[in-house]
């Protein structure tokens, strides 16, 4: 459930049984990494859209962006470390965890138009 200063919906639960920490990082390049979850939030009229992509590198770490072609809008990546990452899903938003999600709206509140 959603508190008053949150704008984004999630249809499903972070992963609850493990836990994890992100940690604000340069931006990357995703190039050989595989792309595991990416969502898109539009809010009409003229907001910017807002994007987040998560990829994993071969390595198995775990990145995720923050964008927009918003020429005001700063992108921001974070590394997501998890403490049993054999236990992730595959292939849906589960792969965001609480932190990332906070991290996530706070972004988008950041840099939303209020007219």
């Amino acid at each position: 459930m959603s508190t008053p200063t949150e704008v984004i919906h999630w249809e499903k639960r972070a992963v609850q049984n493990v836990q994890a920490a992100i940690e604000l990082v340069e931006a990357f390049s995703a190039r050989g990494m595989k792309r595991v979850y990416g969502r898109d939030d539009l809010f009409g009229g003229r907001q910017p859209e807002f994007h987040l992509d998560m990829w994993r590198a071969k390595d198995g770490r775990l990145l995720a962006r923050f964008w927009s072609r918003g020429r005001e809008i700063d992108t921001e990546c974070y590394a997501v470390h998890w403490s049993n990452p054999t236990e992730l899903p595959y292939q849906d938003e589960r792969w965001a965890p609480e932190a990332l999600r906070k991290a996530y709206d706070n972004w988008v509140i950041c840099f939303m138009r209020y007219e």
